[in-house]
């Protein structure tokens, strides 16, 4: 029995024997792990689990560290079977050679790129379970040269090699959308990449003091021809803002080769060049000349140098070459003029409504002149727009110096949370601040109804088809009287007021060719997108020292002047801001826009004290999510900051011919505004 029991002890060590001998020459077993192995030499692999790192060459229950599976290491031969390792931690210890696997080679393929919509964990070893050595962010390009089991071999851009599996991926291949080119530029230096993608390779660099040609789109990139190929740069990161072809901002940045200070020094207004006139430097243009005594308009000083446009041509003077216009030296050359054929009359409305727009402003200088009143700017840039402005307190609160409000939470797709914005009116903010500080306050909402309301109420001097305008824009005005007001819906809505007629503040035809035939056509005052109020108010946070201002957005517009009618096609300036165009008018210095009517859904104009007092009543306010409290003693005869109007949210649209903004009546900060409107500008009231 014994005897039994002995045979089968040995034969099962003869078994265990023979499957250790059968293990170590199983498949996949390194081929260098022979007695070929020489002392001294190293040999570069990798153990299918992980291996005890012991602290001599023999086996024992003694380990000093370990080595994880599938890992790549390099080490030295001892004798025939063991090896010595050092651990990145400065470790060493012996393995045994046999255990270990050769690193696989992969099959070499054409190079490309590939990335993931989310992050990609690039691997030691196309083995599953190897170490991640880098995590590639979401569209991070990889470069793609070879395969091996399933999996890639890939580059990362600091160098860093290893595998990916295929699933998850995109090879980065992309047709750009063609489009109608588009002038850009950048306001700082960036980057061009080869492919519409972070972590693309650079391919070259734009400067702010050129000017660039998108071709196409792709995503959230514009796509520049480049030869045969394609060249991309981030939306993100270019102006859109074009006069004739060209970025104005180009005006806020120092010019190339312009020694001293970097920063935008001085924000200047209306100018005129010196008697032997000047030489317009222009970004990726011929220099033009500007003869004596020309017009122009300063957006920033940089030292000797001055951003400044003419006309529909815009780039750089030198300082000497011009001289700026105070109001009091305009005061002086317009009484150089023949005035006598203005005759416009002193009005309580004007003298507030005047406050409101820029220094130098010469509509306000001449009707100073014409009716002995002594109007001054309240801000030496005017009042910037803001959606939802309807605070006079809170407008004035910090004068002569702009106040700020941060994002207005009953906005959030117009206003940016955490973004500072110049504080200033909407469009109905301004006419109703300017009726209160005229002692004649406007009773009620002016958006709250539909045209027909109004018309059905006989609360109208023209509305929409009840009582149509005349189809001769002349005649409208004789018919119209100061402080009119005027309401469109496009299907938004806009409130201006009637100021005039060119010809009432003393204009001819010598003085304004372009707008000879138009000297009658009705003029309004509004708060409203404007590309000159925009420019302004972009030098103003570019040079200000004012932490609040210095981070701020730039309104789209302000308070200024448009005319009524006018064909587009006889607009001096065609100038784009965010993919909008205006079509304008330089009336000394002023730009006067020209306000279509391609557009209108409906109309109606009222004048308050007279057939207003008939408009149907409506909750003003309904809906705010932000006042000042009504009533306030500082605010404009008891005005409150209330930004729904009690106005009801309808469907917007895109921006119409005429280049306005579109508005949707909504209870949230503004009067009727479109928050998604398609213009590329923010959707507001104007």
């Amino acid at each position: 029995m014994k005897g039994k029991r002995r045979s089968r002890g040995l034969l099962l060590c003869a078994v265990l024997l023979a499957l250790l001998l059968a293990g170590l020459r199983m498949p996949g077993a390194s081929a260098e792990s022979s007695a070929a192995a020489q002392p001294g030499e190293t040999r570069t692999g990798y153990f299918a689990e992980k291996i005890f790192l012991r602290p001599e060459p023999v086996f024992s229950m003694d380990y000093v560290d370990i080595i994880p599976p599938c890992t790549i290491v390099t080490v030295t031969v001892t004798d025939g079977e063991w090896a010595s390792y050092t651990t990145p931690a400065g470790k060493t210890g012996y393995v045994k050679l046999a255990k270990m696997l050769p690193v696989p080679e992969y099959e070499a393929d054409e190079e490309h790129y590939v990335y993931g919509e989310s992050r990609v964990q690039v691997r030691m070893l196309p083995i599953y379970d190897s170490p991640v050595v880098y995590t590639a962010a979401a569209y991070e390009l990889l470069t793609v040269d070879g395969h091996v089991k399933g999996f890639r071999h890939v580059h990362a851009e600091d160098g860093t090699e290893g595998y990916i599996l295929p699933r998850g991926t995109l090879d980065a291949v992309f047709t750009p959308e063609p489009i109608e080119p588009v002038t850009l530029c950048v306001a700082e230096e960036t980057g061009k990449l080869d492919m519409p993608l972070r972590g693309a390779h650079p391919a070259g660099t734009l400067t702010p003091d050129r000017f660039y040609t998108a071709e196409g789109t792709c995503g959230e990139y514009y796509a520049l021809k480049a030869g045969e190929n394609w060249e991309y740069v981030p939306k993100s990161q270019v102006v859109l803002c074009a006069w004739k072809g060209g970025n104005s901002r180009v005006f806020f940045r120092k010019p190339r080769g312009v020694r001293g200070k970097a920063g935008i020094e001085t924000v200047f207004l209306p100018a005129v060049t010196g008697p032997e006139g000047g030489t317009l430097v222009r970004p990726g243009a011929e220099e033009l000349p500007v003869p004596g005594d020309a017009r122009i308009y300063l957006y920033a000083a940089f030292g000797e140098w001055v951003g400044a446009a003419w006309g529909q041509e815009a780039g750089y003077l030198r300082r000497s070459e011009v001289r700026t216009l105070t109001a009091a030296v305009m005061q002086e050359q317009l009484k150089s003029l023949d005035l006598s054929g203005g005759t416009v009359e002193r009005n309580p409305l004007l003298d507030q409504a005047f406050a409101w727009v820029e220094a130098g402003n010469p509509f306000q200088a001449r009707y100073n002149l014409l009716t002995g009143a002594e109007t001054e700017s309240l801000f030496p840039l005017g009042v910037p727009y803001f959606w939802g402005g309807r605070s006079y307190r809170t407008m004035i609160e910090r004068l002569p110096e702009y106040t700020t409000r941060e994002a207005w939470q009953s906005s959030p797709v117009f206003y940016q949370e955490g973004t500072t914005y110049l504080y200033g009116f909407d469009c109905i903010g301004f006419v109703k601040a300017a009726y209160a500080q005229a002692g004649t306050p406007l009773a009620g909402t002016l958006v709250g109804r539909r045209a027909r309301e109004y018309c059905d109420a006989g609360a109208h001097i023209y509305c929409d088809d009840v009582h149509p305008l005349p189809e001769d824009w002349r005649e409208a005005a004789r018919t119209m009287r100061v402080g009119d007001i005027m309401i469109i819906h496009h299907p938004g809505t806009h409130a201006m007021m009637y100021m005039g007629t060119l010809r009432d503040y003393g204009y001819t035809a010598e003085q304004l060719p372009a707008l000879a035939d138009y000297l009658d056509y009705p003029l309004m005052l509004q708060a409203g997108a404007n590309p000159s109020s925009y420019l302004r108010f972009c030098s103003l946070i570019e040079a200000t020292g004012d932490a609040r201002t210095a981070s701020a957005s730039p309104s789209d517009g302000g308070v200024g002047v448009c005319i009524l009618g006018v064909p587009r096609e006889a607009a001096e300036q065609v100038i784009t801001c965010h993919d909008e165009t205006y079509y304008c008018f330089d009336v000394e210095g002023c730009c006067v826009t020209e306000m279509g009517f391609g557009n209108v859904v409906d109309y109606f104009v009222f004048r308050e004290g007279g057939n207003a007092a008939r408009i149907p009543a409506a909750e003003d306010g309904a809906g705010a999510d932000e006042t000042e409290a009504a009533g306030d003693e500082d605010g404009p005869r008891g005005e409150a900051e209330s930004a729904g109007d009690g106005e009801t949210p309808e469907d917007g649209t895109a921006a119409g011919e005429n280049g306005e903004i579109p508005e949707n009546e909504t209870g949230a900060a503004g009067d009727g505004e479109n928050p998604e409107a398609e213009d590329g500008l923010p959707p507001e009231d104007r």
